[in-house]
């Protein structure tokens, strides 16, 4: 009754009637023990965080009894056991909860510390965050602006050179028009000159040949005071390296052996223009090495008179395109 805060009933005290006395037995009959399964509910249901300090100072001459135990009770009554060993734990539950209870408020305390703490935590961090981000864009906005300065600066550098190539290209070209001025003035007299140019030439390849340097010098001679007495336009003292000649294919053929005199450059010029196969006399062999070296490349087979295969080596060569060396021919031919 006492637990459940139930107040007792005032019975005349039996050793002295002048005295009154707490009757709890009346009320527990009629108020707590009337039913038995309510009574064992509430006992399970008990809120003893809510145990007030009054009600643990009435209950301790009770657990200060030496015979208010469990082991003495039970003698008595099982029942009673049970709800003296239900009062004895409430009353430690107290005494316990009572030294926890500083620790829980103290942790209470702490938790609301550390959950403010945490708080401003996660608050620094989000705005840690939020700077890491800015700087992050930033440095990304930085790398783009160096990279489009690097860009910028590769784009004024080759614009500067092209600058000063077309500076060069312009001065060169400046420098050229004189040349092309003086090109087409001579591109002129050639053409009013081609007719006897050309007429010298062809007839040097076609029977200048066989001729020392000499012979043909004084037929350039002849030729041209020809021309001239009939008024044939040509090119003052005209010749055929000065019409047919090739400045690249000519160091060409120097560079494959050919002499560099001036016989052996007409010689030449005759053998690429002439539509006749030419006839070499070529005692030092020098053309016979130049025309090796130039053809080298192109299958060039080299045949006698005497070889075996001489006309099947012959005529897979026309048959395929290929050029054709004869060599060691003498005053007639089969």
């Amino acid at each position: 009754c006492i637990m459940m805060e139930i107040k007792p009933v005032q019975i005349k005290d039996p050793n002295d009637d002048r005295k009154k006395v707490d009757d709890y037995w009346g009320v527990s009959k009629s108020k707590v023990l009337v039913d038995p399964s309510k009574f064992l509910n509430d006992l399970f249901t008990f809120d003893k965080d809510a145990i007030k300090e009054n009600t643990i100072k009435k209950i301790a001459p009770y657990i200060a009894n030496p015979d208010f135990t469990a082991e003495n009770i039970s003698k008595v009554s099982k029942a009673c056991t049970s709800i003296c060993l239900w009062v004895c734990a409430m009353h430690q539950y107290y005494n316990v909860s009572k030294m926890v209870e500083p620790k829980k408020r103290a942790l209470a305390e702490a938790q609301a510390e550390l959950d403010e703490n945490l708080a401003k935590l996660a608050a620094s961090q989000k705005e840690l965050k939020d700077v890491t981000d800015r700087v992050a864009l930033l440095e990304t906005k930085f790398k783009d602006a160096i990279d489009e300065k690097s860009a910028l600066a590769n784009k004024a550098e080759q614009c500067e050179l092209k600058l000063e190539r077309a500076d060069k290209l312009i001065g060169g070209l400046g420098g050229e028009k004189t040349r092309w001025q003086e090109s087409v003035k001579q591109f002129d007299i050639d053409y009013t000159n081609v007719v006897g140019d050309v007429l010298a030439a062809a007839g040097a390849i076609g029977y200048m040949g066989a001729f020392t340097l000499t012979y043909r010098t004084q037929l350039y001679e002849l030729w041209n005071k020809a021309m001239a007495d009939i008024d044939l336009p040509h090119s003052e003292n005209v010749n055929l390296i000065g019409v047919l000649q090739d400045p690249v294919a000519i160091r060409q053929w120097r560079i494959d052996g050919l002499p560099a005199d001036e016989l052996s450059t007409e010689n030449g010029i005759i053998i690429s223009k002439a539509r006749r196969w030419p006839l070499m006399i070529d005692p030092e062999t020098q053309a016979n090495k130049w025309i090796k070296q130039q053809h080298h490349g192109d299958g060039l087979a080299t045949i006698k008179l005497s070889d075996k295969d001489f006309l099947r080596t012959l005529e897979n060569s026309i048959r395929f395109g290929k050029p054709v060396l004869l060599e060691n021919v003498q005053e007639e031919l089969d």
